[in-house]
């Protein structure tokens, strides 16, 4: 028998009857070579339960993990629904903090930053807040007659919140009193630079390595602390990068690194990596697909911690794109809820805390709009969504559904007698979920084109674990492609396929 290899993308190629491979809510990793396993093995993608309704009629803006600091040892998480601040504890219940005044638009996503005294909140429409990380409920709009009033993003670094404003209002970058706490008097409207490599838009402040980086269209540009009297922060013109961001809700930081959508006057959007002012493209040309023709502000991402492996993800009409820094691989997650209707597989806002993502979802359903705060973990087979929209939303447990469709196989092409179809998978994996699970194999005898009906194949009861997972008497195809799916709720490792087929003679 001929193994063939689990080889398959995250998405499918433009000439699909020629290569059809395709792979939905399964993570690739690499195998040990040698074990007969194949050089890939296919896990499916963990599982999120709900664990508090938050808000309704409101959206969320965002959420912020303080680290630990005098008024706390261990790290505190916060997210913003509507103008009302919340306090998330480890086991996902929250408590209402603070109710600002003000406003942001619904759609907005709220930037974050803390000094240890007291948690920043920008708007991004113009209003900023401060919260008291000492009190259980004070948090002031900033009243300051010196405050820029259009501030975009929030940093902090080096004893100073860092602000910036919005293009329409000169894009100047604003420094803080030193430990500011008080939101009538925390910034003087000398205190300012502005971005001068490139006369490009400047969107993002991050910081990374002792630094602070501003991301515009075009450049990043890098400032360090000079101790400069007049402004404490001087540009690194050494260093300026000449590739921009195309969108501001691509960048994430992850430990020392920060990966975002890039591009330059002259090239595609790409997912870039910085560090240590070195740039390194991640997405492949299949990536660089994806993104082409979308505006910046349909672009949002996240970071993922699943068990020792990172992700960065990002969506794009409902489907997330993961990257998984272990293996330099690429695979996408997608879910339907329970009317059968597509829908972002976590949510666009999540945090790490204490060693679970929590996803914070707004559901928009016929007459309310439900905020619900979601744990993500690896033993669970199955998504929370809200359905309908009675007085107490309620959730029902979605099953993963998992597909990989298997390269072509062809024989120059002749026509081609498959006699067997058999599956390494990993076995006796019912529970109470799913006592006799199962996957369908369905194959195309056209290049991936159509497909003929579903066979369900066994995958075996708890601890039966020396089953064989085939199917035989295939007939016949010139390009035959195989599709393995699954929504059973049990552990799913995928290995290799194993085809037991013959040349015909023409």
């Amino acid at each position: 028998m001929s193994r063939v290899e689990l080889s398959a993308r995250y998405g499918k190629d433009s000439a699909q009857q020629f290569d059809s491979r395709e792979c939905q809510n399964m993570v690739p990793s690499y195998y040990e070579t040698g074990t007969g396993k194949g050089s890939y093995k296919y896990s499916s993608v963990w599982g999120y339960e709900h664990v508090e309704e938050i808000g309704r009629g409101d959206f969320f803006h965002g959420s912020y993990v303080v680290q630990p600091n005098k008024y706390s040892s261990s790290e505190r998480l916060f997210c913003l629904n509507g103008l009302d601040l919340y306090e998330v504890f480890s086991n996902g219940t929250s408590t209402l903090r603070a109710t600002l005044t003000g406003f942001i638009n619904s759609d907005a996503i709220v930037r974050f930053a803390d000094n240890g005294l007291v948690m920043c909140i920008v708007s991004g429409g113009g209003d900023a807040w401060f919260y008291d990380l000492s009190s259980a409920s004070t948090a002031s709009l900033i009243t300051d007659p010196d405050f820029p009033s259009t501030v975009i993003d929030v940093v902090y670094i080096d004893t100073y919140f860092v602000w910036l404003e919005g293009r329409g209002s000169g894009n100047r970058i604003f420094i803080s009193d030193n430990y500011a706490t008080d939101p009538a008097n925390c910034v003087n409207a000398l205190d300012f630079t502005v971005a001068e490599s490139q006369p490009d838009n400047a969107i993002r402040l991050m910081v990374l390595n002792g630094e602070l980086l501003v991301f515009g269209n075009t450049t990043i540009e890098f400032y360090y602390n000079s101790g400069n009297v007049d402004f404490p922060f001087d540009i690194n013109k050494g260093v300026t990068q000449n590739i921009g961001c195309f969108s501001p809700n691509s960048i994430v930081k992850m430990d020392n690194i920060i990966v975002f959508n890039g591009k330059t006057s002259a090239s595609n959007n790409g997912i870039y990596v910085l560090s240590n002012y070195q740039l390194q493209e991640i997405s492949d040309k299949y990536i660089v697909q994806a993104l082409y023709g979308y505006s910046s502000t349909k672009m949002s991402s996240i970071s993922l911690k699943e068990d020792f492996s990172y992700f960065y993800c990002f969506y794009l009409n409902n489907l997330m794109y993961c990257y998984d820094f272990s293996t330099g691989l690429w695979s996408t997650r997608t879910q339907e809820n329970a009317l059968g209707v597509t829908v972002p597989y976590g949510s666009r806002i999540s945090s790490s805390f204490f060693g679970y993502n929590y996803f914070f979802s707004t559901a928009i359903i016929p007459i309310n709009t439900v905020s619900n705060i979601f744990i993500q973990k690896k033993d669970i087979y199955t998504t929370d969504e809200v359905t309908n929209n009675t007085t107490l939303a309620p959730i029902e447990k979605i099953n993963i559904s998992r597909k990989l469709i298997l390269p072509n196989i062809s024989q120059e092409n002749k026509n081609i007698q498959i006699n067997r179809f058999e599956m390494d998978i990993q076995k006796g994996v019912g529970n109470v979920d799913d006592a006799d699970p199962e996957i369908s194999l369905s194959m195309s005898r056209d290049g991936g084109m159509t497909y003929g009906n579903a066979r369900a194949l066994k995958i075996g009861a708890s601890g039966a674990y020396r089953g064989r997972v085939k199917a035989s008497m295939l007939g016949t195809a010139r390009d035959a492609v195989f599709k393995i799916e699954s929504d059973s709720p049990v552990q799913q490792e995928w290995f290799c396929a194993y085809i037991d087929y013959e040349v015909m003679d023409e």
